[in-house]
């Protein structure tokens, strides 16, 4: 993003930011400027303030804005105590993503494959966190 960015594009930032936020992840803004626009990095801090204040009750910044080279950066976290509100996508949810167009999945996991008849189910990986489908014996 550039301190000068239209309102529209700024709109659909927050949006996205706001999607992050209540997943529990973090935001990081990074603001670019280009040519001339570092002689005013007020205009850059002006929009970092801006952005704080918009979500401000779902985030709280991790220390302040840095000017490193051309770019003023400011990392986000969510707020602890809007945890429960929090939605963490489910192992299913992924899942589903991926293979829902091509198999059924049921409520507990379960890929429904109807070309082979077997029941395949998702198992978590502890090492990496990653899904593994597997036949059911």
């Amino acid at each position: 993003m550039t301190p000068f960015i239209g309102q529209g594009d700024y709109d659909t930032r927050i949006k996205k930011s706001r999607e992050f936020l209540t997943t529990g992840n973090k935001v990081k803004l990074s603001i670019k400027f280009q040519g001339r626009q570092i002689q005013k990095p007020e205009f850059g801090f002006q929009l970092v303030e801006r952005f704080k204040n918009d979500l401000a009750e779902i985030c709280a910044p991790e220390g302040t804005a840095k000017l490193i080279g051309k770019r003023l950066l400011i990392t986000f976290t969510p707020v602890k105590n809007q945890k429960t509100n929090m939605e963490k996508p489910s192992l299913r949810h992924k899942i589903k993503k991926s293979v829902s167009s091509r198999f059924q999945v049921t409520k507990n996991g379960k890929v429904l494959r109807e070309s082979s008849l077997t029941d395949t189910y998702v198992v978590k990986n502890p090492k990496n966190n990653y899904a593994v489908l597997k036949a059911k014996n």
